[in-house]
């Protein structure tokens, strides 16, 4: 998220609307956060998130090779 060009407001904005759900930007910040112990993204967050940051190195974080 850091280097989209988008603030994080419109980014969980966004998202919201795909998954069709709330998300707030303290979500966001939590699932961004290092330092954060319980950061768990959601698994239907994943492609819609890749997609408005158009980056797909979350995706390849969490798919395995023999997948």
């Amino acid at each position: 998220m850091r280097a989209s060009t988008k603030s994080r407001q419109a980014i969980a904005e966004e998202l919201a609307k795909r998954i069709g759900r709330g998300v707030s930007v303290e979500s966001l910040n939590k699932w961004a956060s290092e330092a954060e112990y319980e950061r768990r993204l959601p698994a239907d967050c994943v492609l819609p998130l890749s997609e408005i940051l158009a980056d797909d190195s979350l995706q390849r974080l969490v798919l395995t090779p023999h997948m």
